[in-house]
């Protein structure tokens, strides 16, 4: 008897005179005066379909969309909209779910509320007072869970039958999309608005990232057109307003050199009107034109710089200045054999030998020594080479020395390191609170690509490393690779930076690559370092997708294919229940290449 008075009551809340007041949410439940508050400010949508005796299954449900409600359709009512059921009875918790399916009955609808939740669970309709004026709406839900305390729990039991359903408020949608966990840093990183391919959604609701995602690193991926470079400079100026510093490499045409200047007025506007999207997107980010206050562009020596008004900085490499690590690293892939560690052992013999020369220690006089200890060797016909030094000697197999040699010749032609005409990149300048640091690497080979990409990312790790061993204060620092995976492609590279990337959370320097497509098996293991994904428009690489984000279901991958320029899914690992598809705004500052 219980139940049949329940549903009498619930049934009657769109019939009559209540039918206005489903309409703008004014119900009045058998609920606390909070909830019943709270009601008021949410849009009704329809009610929890099933009759009485139906199953319903705890993770997906169905709801009736009733031929007066203003949201349907043709309305507000998407793919992966956000509703919340409120419980008839007061003593249950309420229900967030996720639009996953519109059901279109032509020509059948209902009058009342009871004969909508009276239809089976199936969506078959039936002839019982119906109206063939109007489509039916049925919405197929997947149940999030229950809204227990601001966090989501289950899903444990579901929704009742004949339930008033609403549009979720921005509070809800951030519940039901956020893991709720501790946090290193209460400060979140604005990426985006919660949107579909046709609309943005509204109440406005910021998708960001927590700060502390920006050390467990990440991955940008987008076909080309499909936003990848504006979410880059505009992901440039937001960490920069949050006081993170940021190394840019710029590694084709001119896209990331003008940052500190305001998007252009005439940009702005051709955007605005080819997105309909764009200007709500930059009123519910608070956005303005404006480039990055505190900004440096560094230029290999010598190379030409596409921005001619002279405001580059011109540096070099010193080969001193880092470690055996990277030495073994950029000489791996450029040697064949197993000569590596016999160098790297000589490597300070040779140091000594130079000094003892009165000559610099730097490529071009190793290299010079090391030939004349070749020729030295072939002219008494030994098989081996002999460093003296001056507590012991190194010898080196002279096939091997031979190439070692080819190796350094290699890096020698690239021009990259050690001109006394140029000062060396000046690493603690590039860890500034706030400040972007972009290095253009464009005029460059890929070989020489990866070696200056690969020189910063250890200099930088050297130098904060130290910097967090003394208890030194620096900021959080990200680095953000254009076309990584073009010039990451060598083995020992990819070592050298899985193992920046393992070991740079606890020191917070992370690491963010993007590229048009995901890399092969060479780089899972830099992969799977990476806890957030930004993911544009994708032709391919659909089954490596899946594999990186399993929450990914077949309708998502599909959208994919064919996503708006501007429009991501957003995702990370310990923060989103599942990608979170979000409108990325144009980025304030200047974008080059438009």
């Amino acid at each position: 008897m219980k139940r049949t008075s329940t549903k009498e009551r619930s049934s009657d809340f769109v019939n009559g005179s209540s039918e206005s007041e489903a309409e703008s949410g004014e119900v009045a439940l058998d609920v606390s005066g909070e909830a019943s508050t709270a009601a008021k400010k949410r849009e009704y949508i329809g009610v929890v379909a099933g009759g009485f005796e139906d199953p319903i299954e705890t993770d997906v449900f169905k709801v009736i969309v009733p031929s007066m409600s203003k949201r349907r359709v043709v309305g507000d009512l998407k793919i992966d909209t956000i509703v919340r059921v409120d419980a008839i009875d007061k003593t249950r918790t309420p229900v967030l779910g996720k639009i996953k399916r519109i059901i279109i009955q032509p020509g059948l609808s209902y009058k009342s509320a009871k004969d909508m939740a009276m239809v089976s669970y199936y969506g078959e309709g039936t002839e019982r007072d119906v109206t063939w004026r109007e489509d039916s709406e049925i919405l197929e839900v997947e149940s999030l869970g229950q809204l227990l305390d601001r966090r989501v729990v289950g899903p444990l039991r579901p929704p009742e039958r004949e339930s008033p359903v609403y549009l979720a408020n921005a509070e809800d949608i951030k519940t039901a999309l956020i893991v709720e966990q501790p946090r290193e840093s209460a400060t979140a990183i604005p990426i985006g608005l919660y949107a579909n391919p046709e609309s943005i959604y509204r109440p406005y609701v910021v998708i960001d990232l927590p700060m502390d995602a920006m050390w467990y690193h990440g991955i940008i991926v987008g076909a080309t057109g499909g936003g990848k470079s504006n979410t880059i400079a505009a992901l440039d100026k937001a960490l920069s307003e949050c006081g993170l510093a940021v190394v840019q490499f710029n590694v084709k045409g001119s896209e990331f050199l003008y940052l500190d200047q305001p998007c252009p007025q005439s940009l702005v506007d051709a955007n605005f009107k080819r997105t309909p999207t764009g200007e709500a997107v930059w009123n519910g980010l608070n956005i303005r034109a404006a480039g990055v206050k505190d900004f440096r562009l560094y230029v290999l020596k010598g190379r030409e710089c596409t921005r001619k008004d002279g405001t580059h900085l011109s540096f070099d490499l010193e080969l001193e200045a880092l470690g055996d690590s990277y030495l073994e690293q950029i000489l791996k892939d450029r040697v064949s054999g197993m000569g590596i560690d016999s160098f790297i052992h000589a490597k300070d013999i040779i140091k000594y030998i130079l000094a003892k020369e009165g000559r610099n220690y730097d490529l071009r006089e190793i290299t010079r020594l090391l030939s004349v200890l070749i020729r030295e060797a072939e002219i008494s016909k030994d098989q081996e080479i002999k460093i003296p030094g001056p507590t012991s000697s190194a010898g080196i197999h002279i096939q091997t020395a031979k190439s070692i040699l080819r190796g350094l010749e290699q890096l020698l032609l690239m021009d990259l390191f050690d001109d006394p005409k140029y000062p060396t990149i000046p690493i603690d300048e590039l860890v500034k609170p706030g400040r972007v640091s972009v290095i253009d690497v464009a005029p460059l080979t890929r070989d020489a690509q990866e070696v200056t990409v690969s020189y910063v990312l250890w200099a930088l790790y050297d130098h904060i490393h130290k910097l967090h061993s003394f208890g030194k204060a620096y900021p959080p620092t990200v680095v953000i690779i254009d076309e990584a995976w073009k010039i990451l492609k060598d083995e020992a590279t990819l070592q050298g930076v899985e193992r920046i990337a393992r070991q740079g959370r606890s020191l917070r320097f992370g690491l963010f690559f993007a590229s048009q497509n995901l890399p092969g098996f060479e780089a899972k293991h830099v992969l799977g370092q990476c806890h957030s994904m930004i993911i544009h428009r994708m032709g391919e690489d659909f089954d490596k997708l899946r594999e990186l984000v399993p929450h990914f279901d077949q309708r998502d991958v599909a959208r994919l294919s064919n996503l708006p320029t501007g429009l991501a899914f957003v995702w990370n690992k310990q923060y989103y229940r599942f990608p979170i598809s979000a409108q990325i705004p144009l980025s304030p500052c200047r974008h080059a290449t438009d």
